[in-house]
């Protein structure tokens, strides 16, 4: 049985409807800037919004940062995502003591 290997994977951004369409990468990242911030600023879908900023640019980079020789880098994002997760689970405790 042949092994994956993730690094022989054809380049994604080949693929991309956005890129594809001809508009320079720039519009298409500062367009969806906007319209995410205008989402957030409207409170359409603000929370979620917000936690997958919180979850996904994190998760990124720790992932990023696991695949590189240092660990400094490893020791930063790791460091980061406990906090965010000891956080997340003490305001949760928090709001299920408050009365209905």
């Amino acid at each position: 049985m042949e092994s994956l290997n993730i690094f022989s994977l054809p380049n994604l951004a080949n693929y991309c409807v956005l890129i594809s369409i001809g508009a320079p990468k720039v519009y298409v990242v500062l367009g969806l800037g906007f319209v995410y911030f205008f989402m957030i600023f409207l409170n359409y879908g603000g929370q979620l919004l917000t936690n997958l900023a919180g979850f996904l640019i994190p998760g990124y980079y720790s992932l990023n940062a696991l695949f590189t020789l240092t660990k400094v880098d490893d020791t930063q994002w790791l460091t980061y995502v406990l906090i965010l997760l000891h956080a997340m689970v003490r305001a949760l405790l928090f709001l299920t003591q408050l009365p209905h």
